[in-house]
């Protein structure tokens, strides 16, 4: 019951005690009429609570952050008196907001809403809860969750990807092996596997034990690397206890990150990137392999305790692989420039991206043991920033 039904309902036993009292037949018509209204506000809040439905509709769970993600909501059931269902909805960083809507017989009502996803991640969204109300605004009853059809949808709120202006330089060859670039070729430098036989292949590459055991001329095939790839690593360590300051450089990460990621590999560059503790983390050799760095960049966790620190060292054992290098990080220390500072003498462009919201947007700011600092105040300010630096 609600604050208005215990008033009227206070109302209403003051009138049967006085009626009672006085045996006033006027007062007795009145607790009379009271009465049939608190029965009839009952009986139709109740009939919400048995036969409404709600059903939650989300016509796309792909967004891109900035952007508005369309939903729905289909109310489904019939009601012979008139009932409001409220309802309660959770949005995108645990938002929440109410509506509601009236039926009275058989209906089947759709409405719709649009919320704006101001942070990429992976957020839910639904129904918190649900309620039947009578018109007076007497009884609220809850709405069990057995009649919520597919109250909650996950959302994945992408990072924009940003143009960068101007053309990469082409990938960097390298003679060293690297198992994360090989093609696969009839000569290079790891055996990998073996193939038919064909006309003109030297005699010397034939695999001999597998050709007397199958009975048919089989060629050995080999591994090789062809070129130096883009590195990009983002420090995804806590950096705040405010949750706002945590989400707007998670923003500001995953999109520079996304959009480097876009600019090389259009250029023909294999990127990996690498989220501090991930080790693994995503390897996109072609353009068209760039969703799996999107899906990475908008699912991976921040505010977590992993050290970028033994990210770096581990990368760095594969030095010779990288021609260009990034490190995305809210607090650029003298240690981290100093283990970067390596890397330059190794002919690999190497910048530190890192937050600053009183810096402008102006030209690369520094470059300290040949490491370049980049200080990016928001994510609009990413083209002209990284485009200035490479």
């Amino acid at each position: 019951m609600t604050k208005r039904g215990i008033r009227c309902l206070i109302v209403f036993a003051l009138l049967l005690l006085l009626a009672l009292a006085t045996g006033l037949s006027e007062i007795f018509l009145v607790v009379f009429c009271l009465g049939i209204v608190f029965a009839f506000a009952l009986i139709s809040a109740t009939a919400g609570v048995f036969a409404m439905q709600v059903k939650y509709i989300l016509p796309d769970n792909i967004v891109v952050r900035g952007d508005t993600a369309p939903f729905g909501l289909y109310f489904s059931g019939t009601v012979l008196l008139p009932v409001i269902v409220r309802i309660k909805l959770i949005y995108p960083t645990n938002n929440r907001r109410q509506c509601a809507a009236l039926f009275w017989g058989k209906n089947h009502k759709s409405l719709f809403y649009r919320s704006l996803c101001s942070h990429r991640g992976l957020w839910t969204f639904g129904i918190e809860s649900a309620h039947s109300c009578d018109v007076f605004g007497f009884f609220s009853l809850t709405i069990s969750k057995r009649k919520l059809s597919h109250a909650f949808a996950s959302v994945t709120v992408y990072p924009r990807v940003y143009d960068i202006p101007g053309t990469p330089p082409p990938p960097t060859p390298t003679m060293d092996y690297n198992e994360y670039n090989p093609i696969i070729s009839d000569s290079g430098d790891s055996f990998t596997d073996t193939r038919l036989y064909r006309d003109g292949d030297p005699l010397k590459r034939i695999h001999w034990k597998l050709s007397m055991r199958t009975q048919k001329l089989h060629t050995r095939k080999y591994e090789m690397s062809v070129d130096r790839m883009v590195g990009i690593v983002i420090d995804t360590n806590e950096m705040s206890d405010n949750l706002f300051e945590t989400l707007n450089y998670a923003d500001m990460a995953a999109e520079c990150a996304a959009s480097l990621t876009s600019f090389f590999s259009d250029g023909g560059h294999t990127v990996r990137i690498c989220p501090s503790g991930d080790f693994s983390g995503a390897i996109i050799y072609t353009k068209n392999e760039f969703s799996l760095a999107n899906k990475l960049l908008a699912t991976t966790e921040f505010g977590t305790n992993e050290s970028i620190e033994t990210t770096i060292h581990n990368l760095l054992n594969d030095i010779y692989y990288f021609s260009f290098f990034y490190v995305i990080t809210p607090t650029p220390s003298s240690n981290l420039i100093d283990s970067l500072s390596r890397l330059t003498s190794m002919q690999c462009n190497v910048s530190i991206i890192y937050p600053d919201a009183t810096q402008p947007a102006s030209a690369c700011d520094a470059a300290y043991n040949g490491v370049n600092l980049i200080a990016i105040a928001r994510p609009q300010n990413i083209p002209e920033r990284l485009g200035e630096s490479i």
